[in-house]
């Protein structure tokens, strides 16, 4: 058994954290690469070199996820289109939730294609009532039949007239089990 077992569950994490990335004071940071080296050291065309990781951000539509795009030897190379990295505010929702989650075999499960930048869901449309919602994301502003929804809904429920805001983005994607998720949202009474 190994001592980090009996460690809570966020000091496991931060210690696994560490190992991965390292040093924080051996990191380096620029407008839109990040640059994590570990302590350990890896042997590259006949010499040591630190193990590192190179994220580049580039701007994106939504939050995103860091993707891989190659590796050598000694550095990994990620890529992460995110609003975030955007100069303008083009794409900055009120509210959004990491999109994707790990399953135990650590397959990636993305709903990030899901997400509407613009517009929405309709879920129900009865004769009286519409339900609209967006996934792991608010609605946004809209000129169409959610304009009256509340800032940072991400379920809007017209009724008779009148918009109800039903929820709000509010944890990350989870796994449930192997084909189910779940997403969490706020719900306002």
């Amino acid at each position: 058994m190994h001592m980090q077992e009996n460690l809570p569950e966020d000091m496991q994490r931060a210690s696994w954290l560490e190992k991965v990335t390292g040093d924080i004071g051996l990191q380096k940071l620029s407008r839109s690469l990040l640059e994590l080296n570990t302590t350990g050291h890896c042997l590259q065309q006949g010499s040591q070199h630190q193990i590192q990781s190179n994220i580049n951000f580039l701007c994106g539509k939504t939050l995103g996820t860091p993707e891989f795009v190659t590796a050598t030897e000694c550095v990994h190379y990620f890529e992460w289109r995110t609003f975030v990295a955007c100069k303008k505010d083009s794409f900055k929702p009120a509210k959004e939730v990491p999109c994707y989650v790990f399953d135990k075999d650590w397959k990636k499960h993305d709903l990030n294609p899901l997400i509407k930048v613009s517009g929405h869901y309709l879920v129900d449309d009865s004769d009286d009532e519409s339900l609209f919602i967006n996934v792991c994301r608010d609605l946004g502003s809209s000129s169409g039949e959610t304009r009256n929804c509340p800032a940072g809904s991400a379920a809007c429920l017209l009724y008779e007239g009148r918009a109800y805001d039903v929820g709000h983005p509010k944890e990350q994607l989870e796994l449930h089990d192997k084909d189910r998720y779940v997403i969490f949202v706020v719900v306002l009474l």
